[in-house]
């Protein structure tokens, strides 16, 4: 029962190696293995409107939501031909970026944005993590924008987490 799952992760954080679910096609995408890496173009992301935030709080917050959430921690690593995952302790990486274009003109501030996405999308790492990343960015008008992406295998395997 789902109760008692979330009882036990309560208790006892997840921690270690689990057996990985098999997997095939999930929403249409065929996961691909290239070398060591698990694919990294798969990934999950949403660009929001926000207020002004304190990034010290908002690195907080993240590093508070990937100690609870145990698929924010997993890590995979190749044993011969097959995948294995396993949970991290903790997570070390810092999570949030920033990006002030508020001084910037209006034809060179998209290509300073998207090249702060490249990195994020970049800095994903199934191996070492993190599996998650944030880009706060600041306008010279309008509210700041928070860029969050996720490899596809957290937002993918949650459910395994939880059995």
């Amino acid at each position: 029962r789902f109760e008692d799952v979330t009882e036990r992760q309560r208790a006892e954080p997840l921690q270690g190696e689990r057996p990985r679910a098999e997997r095939g096609r999930h929403g249409g995408r065929q996961e691909a293995v290239a070398g060591d890496q698990l694919d990294v173009e798969l990934l999950e992301q949403i660009l929001l409107d926000v207020e002004s935030l304190d990034l010290s709080i908002l690195e907080q917050a993240f590093h508070d939501v990937i100690e609870h959430h145990a698929a924010l921690r997993l890590r995979f690593e190749r044993a011969g031909s097959r995948w294995r995952q396993r949970y991290a302790q903790e997570e070390d990486a810092t999570i949030v970026s920033a990006v002030d274009v508020s001084g910037e003109s209006d034809e060179v501030v998209e290509g300073i944005l998207a090249a702060a996405v490249s990195r994020a999308h970049a800095s994903l790492h199934v191996q070492q993590g993190p599996l998650l990343r944030a880009v706060y960015c600041t306008f010279r008008q309008g509210s700041p924008r928070l860029f969050l992406t996720a490899h596809h295998l957290v937002i993918d395997d949650a459910p395994v987490a939880c059995r």
